[in-house]
């Protein structure tokens, strides 16, 4: 990644811990904010997936922000079952806004947990022109039927995924609205060893197309 800079960031009466990744040169095409997977399974903001996206985004000229949820890390506070890590993500895109600039388009981006905590906020969310949810665990934590919504949406599952069955997937994937589109990955599981810089970039493309372009 080009600069990064370790960011504290207010959510109420807590303190988030998070990291800043900017571009290295030129302006940025605006904010990227990425979710890490469970807590309560040794999701942080440090997982190679979580990496990742927020390396693959800032080359594509994002400036993006992956930070701890509540009581992860240096993060304050309990984790508090997925309901109070909607309003960590709210506190994040706005510390992302903040540094993106004034009325600059945002990405999200989750993985396993933190895909399921970012596509509903990313759907209720106008300056948020794109999301992206690698694995996310369907079986454990269904997301909403439908969502409607103008947001570009970008899903990435193995077919061996432990947590959502293909079928299971494409059922969900298929009542959602466009545009959309599915990244289909043979052999891998839920924890996509070996498929991180891959998978980042493919999400990255599909947000710098959606916002504007394709990648530098």
């Amino acid at each position: 990644m080009s600069g990064s800079e370790p960011v504290v960031f207010p959510c109420g009466e807590l303190s988030l811990e998070g990291c800043v990744h900017r571009p290295g040169s030129g302006a940025s095409r605006g904010g990227a904010v990425v979710c890490h997977p469970h807590p309560e399974h040794g999701g942080t903001m440090h997982h190679p997936v979580v990496v990742a996206l927020a390396a693959a985004l800032t080359a594509a000229g994002f400036v993006a922000l992956r930070f701890n949820f509540r009581g992860v890390g240096r993060s304050q506070g309990r984790h508090g079952g997925g309901g109070p890590e909607g309003q960590d993500l709210a506190a994040a895109l706005e510390r992302a806004a903040r540094e993106a600039g004034p009325d600059a388009p945002l990405v999200l981006a989750g993985y396993s947990f933190g895909a399921w905590v970012a596509y509903p906020v990313a759907c209720a969310d106008p300056r948020v022109r794109a999301v992206l949810c690698v694995a996310p665990p369907l079986a454990l934590l269904p997301m909403p039927a439908v969502v409607p919504s103008p947001v570009a949406r970008w899903f990435a599952l193995g077919d061996r995924d432990e947590f959502c069955s293909p079928g299971t997937f494409r059922e969900w994937y298929r009542a959602q609205d466009d545009p959309k589109e599915y990244l289909a990955l043979p052999g891998a599981g839920h924890f996509l060893a070996g498929r991180e810089a891959a998978v980042g970039a493919a999400a990255a493309g599909f947000a710098a197309v959606h916002l504007g372009g394709a990648l530098p």
